[in-house]
């Protein structure tokens, strides 16, 4: 994150890392976490895939095509890298799919924004929609 503190850093024991490059050499976990654009589909590549140490978990809960997943799916299959994922590549992934039933991933049902907080505004919205508009005055 470049807007977070360097005391931010510190109290997480982290350290400030400008280059995706580097940022991917020593990942223990891996966890891109950015929207999908046009300027964010594949930023990260097959070359920072490859880069990233044998045993990293890789968590993609925002959009899986941010990643190269011909990459992501060659490692996991490979049992080098582990992943946890609440989005695939292909969804719903197909029953025959490889990273089904593997001891090296983790799914989840796409549920990953599916906070307490995020449920009751779910549920407000809902409700607002059974208000009426304009209330009606009675004579």
């Amino acid at each position: 994150d470049p807007f977070a503190s360097d005391p931010s850093f510190h109290r997480a024991g982290a350290r400030k890392v400008w280059h995706l490059d580097e940022l991917v050499k020593d990942a223990d976990i891996f966890v891109p976490m950015v929207p999908l654009t046009a300027n964010t589909q594949g930023i990260i590549n097959a070359d920072h895939i490859r880069a990233l140490p044998k045993g990293c978990l890789v968590v993609l809960a925002t959009r899986a095509l941010i990643c190269d997943m011909a990459a992501v799916r060659e490692r996991v299959l490979a049992d080098e890298i582990s992943l946890a994922a609440d989005v695939f590549d292909i969804e719903p992934l197909p029953l025959d799919d490889p990273l089904l039933g593997r001891h090296n991933v983790v799914h989840t049902p796409h549920n990953a924004g599916r906070t307490i907080h995020a449920n009751e505004q779910w549920a407000e919205m809902l409700m607002a929609q059974f208000r009426p508009v304009h209330s009606i005055k009675t004579s």
